[in-house]
């Protein structure tokens, strides 16, 4: 047990960001929910799997899916906080494309460059 603390580092702060990676993507898809419902649409499991897709898109080069237990902490506050930019997008009633290429400025030019100066390796 120790040693596996010694070689991974602590779990306490990666399960926190798992957490916090959960807990947005919840929110991303309640705020889906209702901006679609708001435009008189119903959502599917689709439009769901899309906005995951977006997320991983931007910020590993793939809309494959990807295993978030398997994620590095670097890739999980990523991916939180590109989801909570995106649920603030969805409030504005930006289309997706005008949120894939908001995300992709916001990844690119702010959150990347930040995660980097804190000596962290991303995506």
């Amino acid at each position: 047990m120790q040693i596996d603390a010694v070689i991974h580092g602590p779990q306490d702060g990666w399960q926190h960001l798992r957490d916090a990676a959960a807990i947005g993507y919840q929110g991303m898809c309640d705020a889906l929910s209702l901006t679609r419902e708001a435009q008189g649409k119903q959502s599917s499991r689709h439009h769901f799997m899309n906005e995951s897709r977006l997320i991983n898109s931007i910020l590993f080069g793939e809309p494959t899916e990807r295993d978030r237990d398997t994620m590095t902490p670097s890739d999980l506050r990523l991916v939180a906080m590109t989801e909570q930019r995106n649920i603030f997008l969805l409030g504005q009633g930006m289309s997706f494309q005008e949120r894939k290429q908001a995300l992709a400025e916001y990844v690119e030019h702010h959150l990347r460059p930040r995660l980097s100066w804190r000596g962290e390796k991303c995506g």
